[in-house]
Order: structure tokens, then C-alpha cells, then sequence
């Protein structure tokens, strides 16, 4: 094993002297709780500069550095960053999950969350930051993506290629009925994404070519999407309704059958699935009521 990689390897969990300086970032209350509780000193832009010191060639930077646990990017940032080195297949996502000594539990929740501070009290955000500042540290270069590994990324953009496929019913009137919960597809973009590694560059522009119109669908907006939770949380996003138009074109290039969740859908809503009740802003009912949301999207209301 080489040099670099070992000292990685045999990192300890002993960070009661790690400083994770703000300076890079606004971090939330909650990340400087998760960070104070696990004994990590935050000490200002200031400090953390003057610490700052050129690298000689013979100077081997261990992983315990607090340079490593400088947090001066996003929960995004490094999702990404951690996105773009497997897929260069330098480490499999099970051997880069044992080298910053998560578990697959811990890294998948982190890994398919969306927006700069969702994943901040996670254990992966600062380790697997760490991985990445230890090899800048020590002038390890990002590993090129081989160009095996580019005609392969082709190979899948084209594999989930649905903009030559027959529109759907409605598609031309932006009016296709939905018969997909929030939740629904939020798993199915989440299962690219992490699974297939497709890009979500990719699927925002498949998404925007299920609209009729100019419809444009940024990054943004697709975060926000995926950041909530609910069969019914973001019902009224553009990226849900192109999701499912979407999905739905691949599933029939695919040539797969329904599922049966699907097949419920179609009996629970007949007309699809409500896109115009703004259910993010909550309800107002009695204090003796409750409001309940079942997984087919159904909002009912009862005695507590």
C-alpha cells in the first residue's frame, strides 16, 4: 500500500484537537453543535490562515492535520467531489466507504441529500472532506477520468436517453396525468444518481425536454426538490411533473410492466395525482384533529 494511502488508512478517530475554521463557509447552529460536540475547535479566518504553511517535497501531511478538517465548502461540494472520484474507478464506493471508515448506512443518507447544509451533522461530511484536503495537502493530483470511463458515461446517457421516444398522453399540453407520489420519485432520480451514477446535469436537461415550452429546471430547483420528504412534499414542482414524465417514457423504452404501487395509484386517483394544492404550507384544522398522509398521497383528517 502506498505511503500516502496508509497514513489515511490508519487514521485515528482521536480528533479532540482538529480545528474546522469557518472561514470558507456560513455554517449553521446545528454544524457547529455536531462539531463542538465532537471536540473539534473552530477558531477564526484569522487563526487558520496564520497556521497555514508551504509544503516541501519530502513533507508527508497526515491525516490528522487539522488542515484536513478545514470546512470551507458545502455538503453539495463534497457530494460532488466524492461523485466525480469514483467515477474516475480509482476505489469502488464500497473500498472509498472503508478508507474513511463509514458504513454504507451512514454514507448513502449522506450521499442522497440535497442542498449546502442537509448532511452537515452527518460523520461523512467531515471525513470524507478530510480524504479529499489530506490528498490536496499532500499535492496528490485528482485522478483523470479514463477514457474507458468517459465512452462508458456515454454509453449510460444514452442507455437513459428518453428524448426520442413518442410523447405521452397529454405531454404536448403539459397536461400528462401523474400517477407517482413526491416520494416515488425522489427515490427513482436518487437510484440514478447513486446507483447508475448518472449526472444530474443529465437529468435536468431530460427533464426540461419533457415540457412542451421553454420551461427551464435549475440546479436549484432540483435540490429543493429532493430535499423534501413526503408523498405529497413538492407536489406542485415543475421537476416533480417532469419526473414523472420522464420515468415513465423510460419505463416504457425499457419495456417494464407497472408496478404494483403504480396500478394503486391509478385506482386511488383517477384523474392523477393532485399538482395543485400547495401542501407544503400546511393545514389548518381544529386543535382536537390531526391530518394524515398516506403513502399513495391521500390527506385525510381525524380525532387525535
Amino acid at each position: 500500500m502506498p505511503a500516502k494511502k496508509k497514513a489515511l488508512s490508519e487514521k485515528t478517530s482521536n480528533t479532540h484537537n482538529v480545528a474546522a475554521p469557518t472561514n470558507g463557509i456560513q455554517m449553521s447552529t446545528a454544524a457547529k453543535k455536531m462539531f463542538a460536540e465532537k471536540g473539534i475547535d473552530i477558531p477564526t479566518a484569522t487563526e487558520s490562515s496564520s497556521k497555514k504553511r508551504k509544503i516541501s517535497d519530502c513533507e508527508e501531511i497526515s491525516i490528522d492535520d487539522e488542515r484536513c478538517y478545514d470546512v470551507d465548502i458545502s455538503c453539495d461540494a463534497v457530494r460532488n467531489k466524492v461523485r466525480k472520484y469514483l467515477e474516475t474507478g480509482e476505489m469502488t464506493v464500497g473500498q472509498f466507504q472503508k478508507v474513511i471508515e463509514v458504513n454504507s448506512a451512514p454514507y448513502n443518507n449522506f450521499m442522497r441529500q440535497a442542498g449546502a447544509h442537509k448532511g452537515e451533522q452527518s460523520s461523512v461530511y467531515p471525513k470524507a472532506l478530510a480524504f479529499f484536503k489530506h490528498r490536496e495537502l499532500n499535492g496528490i493530483k485528482p485522478p483523470k477520468k479514463p477514457k474507458v470511463v468517459k465512452e462508458a458515461a456515454k454509453a449510460k446517457e444514452e442507455e437513459y436517453d428518453v428524448t426520442d421516444r413518442d410523447k405521452l398522453e397529454g405531454e404536448t399540453e403539459n397536461a400528462v396525468k401523474v400517477y407517482d407520489t413526491c416520494d416515488v420519485a425522489r427515490k427513482h432520480i436518487n437510484e440514478l444518481i447513486n446507483k447508475q451514477h448518472v449526472s444530474k446535469a443529465f437529468l435536468m436537461n431530460q427533464f426540461k425536454a419533457c415540457f412542451s415550452d421553454d420551461r427551464k429546471i435549475s440546479a436549484s430547483q432540483f435540490n429543493a426538490f429532493l430535499s423534501k420528504i413526503g408523498p405529497n412534499a413538492g407536489n406542485r414542482a415543475a421537476v416533480f411533473y417532469a419526473a414523472y414524465v420522464y420515468f415513465e417514457k423510460l419505463r416504457i423504452k425499457q419495456d417494464k410492466p407497472k408496478t404494483g404501487f403504480r396500478e394503486e395509484m391509478e385506482k386511488k386517483h383517477k384523474r392523477g395525482f393532485d399538482l395543485e394544492t400547495n401542501h407544503d404550507n400546511g393545514y389548518k384544522i381544529h386543535i382536537s384533529q390531526r391530518v394524515v398522509v398516506n403513502q399513495y398521497g391521500e390527506v385525510g383528517i381525524e380525532k387525535r
